[in-house]
C-alpha cells in the first residue's frame, strides 16, 4: 500500500497505540503487534483512525463544529525520530 505521506504501522516503535476523542471522551489502547498481524505492516495510520472510529455518531453528515475529534495520542513518542518520506 503506498504511503502517500502517511505514517504506517511499521513506523511505530512503541508496543501500544492510544486513541482518544476530546469531544465524547471515548478512548482506547491497541497492541501495535496485533494491529500489524491483522492489517499488515504497511497499513496507513490515517486509514486505521477512520476504521477505529467508524461507529462514532459524529462521523456522519454533521455540522463542521460537531465532527469526531478522535486522534492518536503520543505518536511522537511511539515512532523513531525521523519517518522516511515515500
Amino acid at each position: 500500500m503506498p504511503r502517500n505521506g502517511s505514517m504506517i504501522l511499521s513506523d511505530l516503535t512503541a508496543q501500544r497505540l492510544g486513541v482518544a476523542c476530546a469531544k465524547c471522551e471515548r478512548r482506547g489502547s491497541y497492541s501495535v503487534a496485533a494491529l500489524i498481524a491483522r492489517l499488515g505492516p504497511d497499513h496507513r495510520l490515517t486509514d486505521l483512525l477512520d476504521e477505529l472510529t467508524d461507529g462514532c455518531p459524529r462521523r456522519g453528515p454533521h455540522g463542521f463544529l460537531d465532527q469526531c475529534a478522535a486522534r492518536f495520542g503520543g505518536l511522537a513518542d511511539a515512532t523513531d525520530s525521523e519517518v522516511p518520506k515515500a
